[in-house]
């Protein structure tokens, strides 16, 4: 599985065109597919057909589709995206475009190389964020330049109750210890090991 790099250039073009605008219901494109070129290795990855949405869905773990068959039946949902992928600048509000959001109060999204800004200046550290050298479409001859690169959501379940619609960002593990340990950390040496768990603690926060 994942025969390409999880992070690069040509990745990021992908991610980029599958989710330029917000598409809803069976029209959506999830950031990442469970298939055998772009899961990655170590994963359990799955397809499954959900009627209520009219299309596929792609998950990465097990847990995750023990969890989409919980949010699949749940009363109130009235979409999901998973495999979406966080805006790294500010952004509309996910449901901007929906039509049954017409006259809601969204506010936007503050984009998560801002979030690391924060999150890092209050503990006194350099904010890090992931990324990939790429060519400079400006200077196409000349050194590549760094762009963000974006995390991937699990689930966004797009909900509604009497106020109307919703998101829930869902984020999914096996069990709660799995959210300070990155997969496949048990094949880690000590260092590395304590490196992939300050990430994986970043990219929660």
């Amino acid at each position: 599985m994942a025969k390409k790099a999880l992070m690069s250039e040509a990745r990021l073009r992908k991610i980029q065109n599958r989710q330029r605008y917000t598409t809803w219901n069976a029209d959506y494109q999830p950031a990442q597919r469970a298939t055998r070129e772009e899961a990655p290795a170590i994963s359990r990855a799955s397809i499954t057909f959900v009627s209520r949405l009219g299309r596929d869905v792609h998950c990465m773990s097990l847990a995750e589709r023990a969890a989409l068959s919980l949010a699949a039946y749940h009363p109130n949902l009235v979409d999901l995206h998973e495999q979406h992928a966080l805006s790294v600048l500010e952004a509309p509000h996910p449901l901007a475009s929906h039509p049954r959001a017409v006259g809601q109060v969204l506010p936007p999204l503050p984009g998560t190389l801002n979030v690391a800004e924060r999150i890092y200046s209050r503990l006194g550290r350099i904010p890090r964020h992931p990324f990939v050298y790429v060519k400079d479409r400006k200077n196409p001859e000349g050194d590549k330049i760094a762009e963000p690169f974006p995390y991937l959501g699990d689930f966004l379940l797009v909900m509604e109750d009497q106020a109307g619609l919703y998101c829930v960002n869902w984020t999914v593990k096996k069990s709660a210890a799995a959210f300070s340990s990155p997969i496949g950390n048990r094949l880690r040496a000590t260092t590395y090991r304590e490196r992939a768990n300050a990430r994986v603690l970043m990219r929660h926060a």
